[in-house]
């Protein structure tokens, strides 16, 4: 089996591009309501969905088109036009600027008002390049973003995260952390600690700290620079990052990479630590999905249904300090409540667990399913993810 580079280098995925209009859109809808139906004509940019979780952002139609069936888990969407819809103007006041945001499709559970706003610029995984762009051709658009979130935030010192060795121009007033340049140093909770020496206590960050990624000022920056929504995702293609329309099916992204995908292989859908792999070839990109991925047969093992054999091995490298093998063991047999006393929200889902894992038990899987059940059993849409990393 080959082994998995951790270093979290600096990727030169050259200027932000984009990719021709796709012809067909498959948005998914976890945690959200549609608000249309099939036959609707949509223009980019017209909400297609409401989000049922506070926190999580609207989803708006990436094309001009015609909505061709909506179902419980998606809406498809067929490309017949290039009509945008009218722009709005952006509110003054903080409390309703956060709500217009989450309206226009961003993702805003992470922000609040707090005396640190932690910007983190720290690649969330080995191989991803999105922030250098961002940095060096949008950065308009990002310290628009900045100065709209210190408005929401009101903080009294700004600190900007980034992997030693990666050359950074820091923002006005703002000094600069290095943290390793290794996974999972890039997520949340670490960064939070390298920043404060504070750590997130079952997975709720302190009080003292809000954390958003430099993709987060630019989304906000760009919502509140065109006053239209945001449609898009930015996605690692390979050795390039593109805004890739929401609800693109992998089919399109791997048509546009020129990439091939054979019987057993499989596409993941943002990194191949965290990611997750798509049901099929016409599953579509969400909120989430930062890069694409297509792992051939046998380039890794399998993971499989296979029993804990107790080494310890996934306790010894778990930086969340929990115990992912009796949360693993706890979700196969539906015992979801005893995860929680086993401190299962502390887990950022870094996936370093199953990767060392001898017997290749899907322990990521196993913790994912547990906390989805038991938010389902509080009544919840789903669990409040850690921020974005």
């Amino acid at each position: 089996m080959d082994r998995y580079d951790f270093r979290l280098g600096t990727l030169d995925t050259g200027p932000l591009g984009t990719i021709p209009t796709p012809p067909l859109l498959r948005v998914g809808l976890e945690c959200h309501d549609p608000v249309v139906a099939a036959g609707d004509e949509v223009l980019t940019g017209t909400r297609i969905a409401s989000s049922t979780r506070a926190g999580t952002g609207d989803l708006h139609s990436g094309v001009s088109g015609t909505v061709e069936a909506v179902t419980d888990t998606f809406i498809e969407i067929r490309t017949t036009g290039t009509k945008t819809v009218e722009r709005e103007s952006v509110p003054s006041d903080s409390p309703e600027l956060l709500k217009w945001l989450a309206r226009m499709g961003m993702n805003t559970a992470s922000i609040r008002t707090a005396p640190l706003l932690i910007v983190n610029a720290v690649p969330p995984e080995p191989g991803h390049g999105i922030f250098a762009p961002l940095m060096n051709d949008h950065r308009k658009a990002v310290e628009l973003g900045l100065e709209t979130i210190k408005n929401i935030v009101q903080p009294s010192r700004t600190v900007l995260a980034a992997a030693k060795g990666t050359k950074v121009v820091a923002f006005a007033d703002c000094s600069v952390t290095f943290v390793p340049a290794r996974h999972p140093y890039g997520m949340a909770p670490m960064v939070i600690r390298a920043v404060t020496g504070e750590e997130p206590v079952n997975g709720t960050p302190p009080t003292s700290a809000c954390i958003v990624t430099l993709e987060d000022l630019y989304i906000a920056g760009r919502i509140v620079e065109s006053g239209r929504p945001y449609t898009n995702v930015i996605c690692q293609l390979g050795q390039r990052a593109a805004m890739v329309p929401l609800g693109t099916t992998a089919a399109t992204l791997l048509a546009e990479t020129g990439t091939t995908a054979s019987q057993g292989d499989r596409i993941v859908f943002g990194g191949l630590m965290t990611g997750s792999t798509a049901c099929n070839l016409e599953q579509g990109t969400d909120k989430r999905t930062n890069a694409v991925h297509v792992v051939p047969e046998g380039l890794f093992m399998h993971s499989g249904d296979s029993a804990c054999v107790g080494c310890g091995e996934c306790a010894r490298r778990c930086p969340s300090r929990v115990r992912p093998d009796l949360l693993s063991k706890a979700s196969e047999f539906k015992l979801f409540e005893r995860c929680e006393g086993y401190n299962i929200f502390s887990c950022m889902e870094c996936g370093i667990c199953g990767y060392f894992c001898p017997t290749r038990r899907p322990i990521l899987q196993y913790i994912r399913l547990a906390k989805q059940e038991i938010t389902l059993l509080k009544g919840a849409c789903e669990i409040e993810e850690a921020p974005a990393s």
